[in-house]
């Protein structure tokens, strides 16, 4: 009998804490491509508060009736919308400060909303806030309703139930992120791919990751991987053919690129990874047409750096430098002028350097006497390539002995469609010129 009295107020406590406001994160759509965590008090020099207050069009969020002791979240709806959610500690004070910033409050099945300039909607129960958007004037009544519905979810419907939350939560850092592939820009998820299997697509491709930042500069450490099981095997198997990169091109880097790629492989292991990389494939495509790239790769045996000056146009530019085992392949290059596509030509450019030109592409390769390949969309972009121009001390931010690192520089997209990375980055990480990834 004693024990029967001892179990009721148990079960009461589990009753209480199942309702307590740590459930704010059931708000989160279960759906979602992409989910970020912000521990404010502990992200130092994150601006956290920056992105909530720019959110909600407010200039302070002290006071505002927001836990900001517990983690704030960001996301990718189900929709393609982006959205916060935030634990609320006084909704009658949130309401107060809401119906000053917005355009007042207005009543959806028992929840408040705001709307918070042109492009943004705010709901709020007890419990939860979300802050989402961008949407149209006439696309925020149906934003609402899924707003609502959302706010009123229990834990088995919210993002706390989903495998990608579980992941999230095993990342013990201030600013984390789970994200599928398919939820990030292409020519980002393309090298993040590497050596997924053949037939796997981007929506079961998952990237986990914990972030800083430190002179405007953002280091991602993370890794990839796949919530199939049988794919995720097959995909860390084949990342074995990723060995940790030296410092060869890590400080001969131009600050010109958009975004260069470090691997250190042996090219026979790694070619099979890039044959069924789509998006890289498609990079390679223009010079494929004339040019044995294939072959050229499955010489490379030590570091490699895939540099992209720019993202403008059909084709992306890119060069290529690596440590070669071999240069056997150029003993096929007669072969490749004869075959040239109509309208195009290869030629000798220099001791042992070639230039290609057609179908609206310009690429020169050549071999150094150190047995290095250089390339480039012109002979003078690919030798400055292989001169230091210091960028970064990217030894310092600890990518040397990455299995694979990549550089995003952020300051050469300004005014393009791309920088829209950096605009919704910088409110919340504040001017970030580079971001520089690394895989382990």
């Amino acid at each position: 009998m004693k024990r029967i009295f001892l179990f009721f107020p148990l079960v009461w406590v589990g009753l209480l804490m199942s309702c307590s406001p740590s459930d704010y994160q059931n708000a989160i759509p279960r759906k979602c491509p992409a989910v970020m965590s912000v521990d404010v008090a502990r992200a130092g020099g994150v601006g956290s508060k920056a992105l909530v207050q720019a959110m909600l069009h407010v200039q302070r969020i002290d006071n505002m009736g927001i836990d900001l002791a517990r983690k704030i979240f960001f996301f990718e709806s189900p929709k393609g919308q982006y959205g916060l959610c935030a634990a609320v500690d006084d909704a009658s004070v949130l309401a107060e400060r809401l119906a000053a910033s917005g355009d007042g409050l207005t009543t959806y099945k028992d929840y408040q909303f705001a709307r918070l300039g042109d492009a943004w909607v705010a709901g709020f129960s007890d419990d939860a806030l979300l802050v989402m958007g961008p949407v149209t004037v006439e696309g925020q009544p149906e934003l609402m309703r899924d707003m609502a519905k959302w706010l009123g979810q229990d834990e088995e419907k919210g993002i706390k139930a989903s495998r990608l939350y579980q992941r999230l939560d095993s990342l013990q850092a201030p600013v984390a992120l789970v994200a599928c592939l398919q939820s990030l820009p292409e020519k980002l998820a393309a090298p993040l791919s590497i050596g997924a299997p053949k037939g796997a697509e981007l929506s079961q491709l998952y990237l986990a990751a914990t972030m800083e930042t430190r002179d405007a500069c953002m280091r991602i450490e993370g890794q990839t991987f796949s919530f199939q099981q049988e794919i995720d095997h097959r995909w860390q198997e084949r990342k074995r053919a990723l060995r940790p990169i030296g410092i060869t091109y890590l400080n001969t880097l131009s600050t010109g690129n958009v975004a260069s790629l470090f691997v250190n492989v042996d090219g026979e292991q790694f070619l099979p990874l890039l044959r069924t990389n789509v998006g890289i494939q498609s990079m390679l495509a223009g010079a494929n047409a004339a040019i044995d790239m294939d072959n050229i790769l499955k010489s490379v045996d030590g570091d490699m750096a895939i540099l992209f000056p720019d993202y403008t146009g059909e084709q992306t530019a890119l060069s290529i430098l690596a440590k070669l085992r071999h240069s056997r392949w150029t003993d096929d290059i007669d072969y490749w002028k004869r075959s040239v596509p109509q309208g195009g030509s290869l030629v000798d450019d220099g001791d042992k350097a070639w230039m290609y030109r057609g179908r609206g592409l310009s690429f020169f390769f050549g071999v150094t006497k150190d047995s290095q390949l250089y390339s480039g969309k012109d002979r003078q972009q690919a030798e400055a390539q292989l001169h230091a121009a210091p960028y970064a001390a990217l030894g310092s931010l600890g990518v040397e002995g990455a299995r694979l690192a990549m550089v995003i520089n952020l300051a050469t997209m300004e005014g393009s469609s791309t920088d829209a990375i950096g605009n919704v980055l910088r409110p919340v990480l504040g001017t970030i010129k580079t971001i520089v990834y690394s895989m382990r």
